[in-house]
């Protein structure tokens, strides 16, 4: 479907640069949701301190995600209009 997409609108950078975001987009939020495991592992362990440690972990990169996200978004917009 993409490629077909892509044979359509042509060689549009635009579009590749999107989709490029939106899967640098998934695989941080697959991070994210792996890290609540050893986050919830540590918290019912009862080591706070570890807890503590990889919930900054997982704050950092779901932070990255929301900033990776916030330019996929606006990438797609422009996409859109583009082709539009």
């Amino acid at each position: 479907m993409i490629r077909r997409l892509l044979k359509i609108v042509g060689d549009d950078s635009a579009l590749r640069r999107c989709v490029i975001r939106w899967v640098v987009c998934g695989v941080l939020q697959g991070l994210g949701f792996v890290l609540l495991v050893p986050v919830l592992r540590e918290l019912l362990g009862g080591d706070i301190g570890a807890a503590a440690r990889w919930s900054a972990a997982m704050v950092v990169i779901l932070v990255v995600y929301a900033v990776v996200r916030y330019f996929a978004q606006l990438a797609s917009f422009q996409a859109a209009i583009g082709l539009s």
